[in-house]
């Protein structure tokens, strides 16, 4: 009985060269997944908010090495093979299997796991939003799953080794903002840090609901309650993930195709690209206004502060074509006075 679950095993010991080899196999059934992560030190993620994490860890595993006479382990002898493992976390759960064996005075691994419908808000919040602090999560409620392989390299103390970490996340499939987002993703290592690129579809989310999301990118005319819609785009999107699991500041660059916003009884198509310029961030658009109620297009930008305008007399449509470019804040906001 130990780490608030039990542990079953048989095994053998055997002795050799004055020392003793040793085989396991066991059966873990409930460990408690906050007890096991600070056992092994959260594996070196300081952002990982470990007194937050509730779960249950269940696996069948079998595990080889070397004892001294007195008992002791010999570091860097140990091998363990889990076969079959589930934890019960975030209100879904994560299914994996894998390796773990000694490399170079290091521990290797491999493992294939699959997420299923954990949910995203407490999934963020467990590794704090990844140090983006424009996030706000309240409209982010739904479920996140996907299939990822990762390998690399442990140090002696459990922590990640990250010069060797490479993982892909595939089939990713996130439900919320009342649509649905699907992504891959892969992640390598990058000058003692991670580089992750991700491909995503945006498909038929939320639009006032996904601006909200990012704190309405700090613009204060734009009318919130009448902004209805629905967004769809591809997203590429690349940047750098820090040791800790924070994503670096200014480090990010997206890439918008075939985006489309339903919206004011009309559509505006649009492609455009974020890209990190002098601590800010420079982007860019091209769009297309198609059929789009005039009326509503004012009164959700509030008349541009025009206040001799009516614009519930104002009936008719607007079609344009318009390039934008300007600048947003790290923290997700337009520069003031930087929109062209």
């Amino acid at each position: 009985n130990t780490l608030g679950g039990r542990i079953y095993f048989d095994g053998n010991l055997i002795p050799k060269n004055n020392q003793f080899s040793f085989n396991a196999q066991t059966q873990m059934q409930n460990l408690d997944l906050q007890q096991v992560l600070k056992g092994m030190n959260s594996f070196g993620l300081k952002s990982l908010k470990t007194d937050e994490i509730k779960g249950k860890l269940s696996a069948n595993t079998t595990i080889f090495g070397i004892l001294l006479p007195k008992g002791d382990v010999v570091r860097n002898t140990i091998s363990l093979n889990i076969n079959t493992a589930s934890i019960s976390t975030l209100g879904g759960t994560i299914d994996f299997d894998g390796q773990l064996f000694p490399k170079n005075k290091l521990y290797a691994f491999n493992f294939n796991s699959q997420v299923n419908q954990i949910n995203i808000i407490d999934f963020l919040d467990t590794f704090d939003n990844f140090g983006m602090t424009s996030l706000n999560t309240k409209h982010l409620n739904g479920s996140l799953s996907f299939s990822a392989n990762a390998n690399g390299f442990l140090l002696p103390n459990w922590h990640l080794f990250s010069n060797e970490f490479n993982a892909t996340l595939s089939n990713g499939i996130f439900k919320s903002l009342d649509g649905e987002i699907t992504f891959n993703t892969q992640i390598v290592p990058k000058n003692d840090a991670f580089a992750f690129t991700s491909n995503t579809q945006i498909s038929n989310i939320n639009l006032e609901q996904f601006i909200s999301t990012f704190d309405y990118f700090g613009i204060k005319k734009l009318e919130k309650q009448k902004i209805k819609g629905r967004f769809s785009s591809i997203i590429n999107l690349k940047g750098t993930l820090l040791r800790q699991g924070n994503i670096a500041e200014n480090s990010i660059n997206i890439e918008l195709k075939k985006g489309m916003i339903k919206t004011m009884d009309g559509t505006i198509d649009f492609d455009g690209k974020l890209i990190p310029k002098n601590n800010k961030y420079n982007f860019s658009s091209n769009a297309k206004i198609n059929r789009v109620a005039i009326e509503q297009f004012l009164e959700t930008f509030d008349n541009f502060g025009i206040t001799s305008f009516q614009p519930k007399n104002i009936h008719g449509q607007l079609n344009a074509k318009a390039s934008v470019n300007g600048f947003l804040e790290a923290n997700g906001k337009f520069v003031p006075n930087s929109i062209a």
